[in-house]
């Protein structure tokens, strides 16, 4: 008696699945550069803590992209199970926000209009999550190689083992997966890229003077600057006293500050804000407060400026303030 094996019938259309799938994959490309780029900024500051946690960062939406992959395109049903847990988790967390935001515009009769914009995300990240799920369901191992090989599955005789063209057809990638893996990869290194040369043009620290958006003395060292695009300016750097001096009168200073300021020894003590008052991936104090020095301040309407010297660190201090 012969036994005739037929393919058993195809999974419905998967095409909105397959959409939805590449949309999560294209939106944690920019995400995994962004926190790339801010690992290699807090890296290149020595600042190994915050490297430490954009690093966390980067990788949840680079796994989230990888395990989404191999989820649609490789049928692996740990895959989409670990998919549909994260976004069922990601779901519930933004819910449990939007819930007490609610209950927080009830109490105090406020009302919140980006609360209402949360929902269709909830419903969204809730959607990701069914769908990886509903599909988890359909696969079976057996299905995701067929699915992936198509008819070069190799066959297996039951009560047989393996051979290794069977257990490592698995791992094997092809060209189309290669090309898309290099373009994700250039992608992301262009993203990463920009945004490091964005971030240097209005941040740094322990820089040298050429590598800062202001004029600043010859003798200027281990410079840290924040170049705000509202306007603030907060600077710092390295200079002996008579240097600064010289410096707090030169032609570039006579441009900024009117001409009745002028260089006063502080009394008591002077505070000043630093750059890392707008670095919020900084531990260091956000002000100093000098006892021995200089100072050098003006207002102009509601424009702030300090200039502040440190005899004891010999530092000097620069914050500008444009006002409201």
């Amino acid at each position: 008696m012969t036994h005739t094996t037929e393919r058993e019938t195809p999974i419905e259309s998967r095409g909105l699945y397959v959409a939805n799938s590449v949309l999560i994959i294209c939106l944690c490309v920019p995400a995994t550069a962004f926190g790339l780029s801010k690992v290699l900024i807090a890296d290149s500051y020595s600042d190994s803590n915050t490297a430490t946690t954009w690093l966390t960062f980067m990788a949840i939406p680079a796994s989230l992209g990888c395990l989404q992959y191999v989820a649609c395109f490789r049928r692996i049903r740990v895959a989409a199970a670990l998919v549909s847990i994260f976004f069922c988790i990601a779901g519930g967390l933004f819910a449990a926000g939007v819930v007490m935001t609610f209950f927080t515009m009830l109490v105090f009769s406020e009302f919140a209009s980006f609360s209402l914009i949360l929902w269709p995300l909830v419903a969204y990240l809730f959607f990701c999550g069914w769908s990886n799920y509903r599909w988890m369901l359909r696969y079976s191992d057996e299905q995701g190689m067929t699915a992936y090989f198509g008819e070069n599955l190799p066959i297996v005789p039951p009560g047989s083992r393996p051979n290794d063209a069977t257990t490592l057809s698995g791992s094997q990638f092809t060209l189309r997966e290669l090309l898309a893996a290099t373009t994700v990869v250039a992608v992301i290194a262009g993203f990463t890229s920009y945004m490091v040369r964005g971030a240097y043009h209005y941040r740094g620290v322990k820089v040298s003077r050429e590598q800062v958006p202001f004029e600043l003395p010859q003798e200027a060292s281990k410079v840290c600057f924040f170049n705000g695009s509202s306007g603030i300016v907060a600077y710092e750097f390295n200079i002996d006293e008579e240097s600064f001096l010289r410096w707090a009168e030169s032609a570039s200073m006579q441009k900024l500050k009117p001409t009745d300021a002028s260089v006063e020894k502080i009394n008591g003590s002077l505070s000043i804000d630093r750059y890392t008052r707008f670095m919020n991936d900084f531990t260091e104090p956000n002000a100093v407060t000098i006892a021995r020095g200089f100072s050098l301040s003006w207002a102009e309407g509601e424009s702030v400026t300090k200039v502040a010297y440190d005899l004891d660190t010999q530092t000097a201090y620069f914050y500008h303030s444009p006002g409201d």
